[in-house]
């Protein structure tokens, strides 16, 4: 670490992936004790404050997020990447779970870097993600060596189009359990009676239709992040899943150790609805259900990737409630070889996403899942922490 006068000089990069804007720094930069690591990253950010007003935090859970970046030995892989979300609030930096939105760019990174052998006019680059244990192969399109920023990709949650950038997810089920469906079925009752589907893909991530808990399916962040009866009782659940998984052993254990695990995915039925963020109209037409994602207590205001590919595969598998929401299973004997595209309808409008999904036995095997995402830097230059911030 270089210190400059009262503070330590740390290089930072912040790039727009995809619905999500994070920070990004090479290994490199930081410091290999991990406790000296995060109380400088929490200085990074500005945390905790929720305004995050004396650091590049954005004082929101889609801009409060982190990309650690370093040239992997793995075989076959280019560079690892890390993912933290950075809490706003608390002094808490959380590796639990991945960010598949900021994977683009980290490969955008990683060709700008020069981290990585650029081929034009399209680089693939591998990637080990590292708090999850699975690899990606993104593709960028490049023009003199640098990815390319201008396109004509628009994703909903995001202004204007960019240059695509596809992300292919290999084998992205079991990340945090190991499981598929980590209770070993593809839906059961809660001790609230509540009928759920709890999937492991991309993310473990809870489903429950959106009328079960009180929900029309449609609704927005005011609805949601003032409904505290809901948030209540969605953190009641977190625990009981979080437990009866022995991933914690009690429920202060579970908001200490897993604050964005499960997502909580809301469902219903496609249906016309306009979008609480920008107004835009989305019709029944274009989707296949529709949804709503709780993460650390609030709304999502678009769709995280990882939680898209959890609720395209489970929409797909038979027995699960969002198959018996949207009246569209597949047969148990079906080996399935063509590609499958679920769009998912959410606060700020769609998200499609591909999968290659197949029966063995009795298990489901999930090949690759497909998202097409945008991706830009922002800004390179350096962060400033006080020394004082790495004493408390």
């Amino acid at each position: 670490m270089e210190v400059i006068g009262e503070s330590i000089k740390v290089p930072v990069t912040i790039i727009r992936g995809g619905t999500s804007k994070g920070i990004f720094i090479k290994k490199e930069f930081l410091p290999s004790d991990t406790a000296l690591r995060d109380k400088l990253i929490l200085g990074i950010f500005g945390s905790p404050d929720k305004r995050q007003i004396d650091g590049l935090g954005g004082a929101d859970p889609l801009t409060s997020k982190l990309a650690i970046i370093s040239s992997s030995s793995i075989k076959g892989v280019d560079v690892n990447y890390t993912f933290a979300q950075v809490e706003i609030d608390k002094p808490v930096v959380d590796y639990s779970l991945t960010c598949g939105n900021l994977l683009a760019g980290a490969a955008v990174f990683a060709i700008n870097k020069g981290m990585v052998e650029v081929k034009e006019p399209l680089t693939e680059v591998a990637i080990f993600d590292t708090n999850v244990k699975k690899k990606s192969k993104v593709k960028v399109r490049v023009k003199n060596g640098k990815a390319l920023v201008e396109g004509n990709l628009h994703i909903d949650g995001v202004e204007g189009t960019g240059s695509k950038i596809e992300l292919e997810f290999l084998r992205p089920e079991g990340p945090i359990t190991g499981k598929l469906f980590p209770f070993g079925k593809t839906s059961f009752l809660l001790g609230n009676g509540i009928n759920v589907t709890v999937g492991d893909a991309g993310v473990l991530a809870c489903f429950m239709k959106a009328s079960d808990i009180g929900l029309k399916g449609d609704e927005g962040p005011k609805e949601i992040d003032s409904n505290f009866l809901l948030l209540n009782k969605v953190k009641k659940i977190k625990a009981e899943i979080l437990t009866a998984l022995n991933m914690v052993k009690n429920k202060e254990e579970a908001f200490k150790k897993y604050p964005n695990l499960p997502k909580f995915v809301f469902i219903s039925k496609p249906k016309d609805f306009y979008s609480p963020i920008n107004g835009k109209l989305v019709k029944k037409s274009e989707i296949e259900l529709l949804a709503r994602v709780i993460t650390d207590g609030k709304l999502h205001k678009a769709f995280p990737v990882t939680s898209g590919i959890a609720t395209a595969v489970a929409t797909c598998i038979p027995g699960t409630i969002l198959a018996e929401v949207i009246g569209n299973s597949i047969k148990k004997e079906e080996f399935i070889e063509k590609e499958k595209r679920i769009r998912i309808g959410h606060p700020s409008g769609v998200m499609e996403v591909r999968i290659n999904l197949r029966k063995q036995k009795n298990n489901w095997l999930v090949e690759k899942a497909v998202v097409g995402r945008t991706a830009r830097i922002i800004m390179d230059g350096i962060a400033y922490v006080p020394l004082s911030k790495l004493k408390r």
